[in-house]
C-alpha cells in the first residue's frame, strides 16, 4: 500500500513515453507539485494504448477495489526520467513532445 499512498499525493498523472537504458518505457508521474513527485516506470509494451491522446482518466486498483483516480496527460520525451510538470501544448496538437535538455 506504500505505493498507493504515494500515488494519492498526486493531483494529475503525467505519462511520458521515452527511452531509459535502451528500453521503451512509460513514466507514470503522479504530480503533487513538489520537487520530488512519485513516479513509476513500465515497459510501453505493457500498455494496450501506447499512443494516448488528450486528457483521459487514470485509475489505480487493488483487490479491494479502486483506490485512486486522476486526470491523465500524455507526452513523448527523448530520454527518461522526465519528471517535469505537465504544460498544456500551445499548438492544436493534443500530444506534446517534451525535449529534455
Amino acid at each position: 500500500m506504500a505505493f498507493v499512498n504515494e500515488m494519492k499525493t498526486g493531483k494529475v498523472c503525467v505519462i511520458t513515453r521515452g527511452n531509459l537504458k535502451g528500453k521503451d518505457l512509460l513514466e507514470l508521474m503522479f504530480d503533487d507539485g513538489s520537487s520530488a513527485p512519485f513516479a513509476l516506470y513500465i515497459e510501453a509494451s505493457m500498455c494496450d494504448r501506447p499512443n494516448l491522446m488528450g486528457s483521459f482518466e487514470v485509475s489505480a486498483w487493488t483487490r479491494s477495489g479502486q483506490v485512486g483516480q486522476w486526470t491523465g496527460h500524455y507526452r513523448v520525451a527523448k530520454k527518461l526520467p522526465c519528471l517535469q510538470p505537465w504544460k498544456t501544448p500551445k499548438s492544436n496538437s493534443q500530444t506534446s513532445t517534451f525535449n529534455r535538455r
